[in-house]
């Protein structure tokens, strides 16, 4: 039974504090699997690891090289999945971000951060960019996917 460490230490959810039977045996993944993906008007392209599971946007785009790419501030997009079936594109204006004028943006582990490189694209020229990486992403969980669902069935 999958437990979230950090919905019960961060935010106090008692769902999550299992009693332990004898027997039981615990696996604790470590977090070099979770990452997020920049893409885009970046220096360099790809996955961006999530020390401790945290990583602001901020972060995040400094690892990937935004400093001396040129790029699109008002309207870079995250790509977040929250299941299988549902998803949410959020569109922000970096400049207040890099300022400092806002809190740091949390990032979730999965998270697709475009950064386009002009205001002049569209929706569709964003996903003619990002397509083959989410194409590559999606060959990789789909085993991962198909045996949660025959487990859960």
């Amino acid at each position: 039974m999958p437990v979230d460490i950090y919905q019960l230490l961060r935010q106090g959810d008692a769902l999550q504090n299992r009693w332990l039977q004898p027997g039981d045996t615990l696996y604790v993944p470590d977090d070099k699997n979770q990452n997020v993906f920049v893409l885009g008007a970046v220096e360099k392209s790809g996955p961006v690891p999530m020390p401790n599971g945290r990583l602001t946007l901020a972060q995040a785009l400094s690892t990937a090289g935004i400093n001396g790419a040129r790029h699109n501030q008002k309207n870079l997009r995250i790509i977040r999945s929250h299941s299988a079936t549902r998803g949410e594109l959020i569109v922000l204006d970096l400049e207040p971000v890099l300022r400092g004028e806002v809190m740091p943006y949390p990032l979730l582990e999965g998270d697709i951060i475009y950064v386009p490189r002009s205001a002049v694209g569209n929706w569709n020229q964003t996903l003619q960019e990002i397509l083959p990486t989410l194409q590559t992403l999606s060959a990789v969980l789909q085993p991962f996917v198909q045996i949660q669902y025959l487990r859960d069935r």
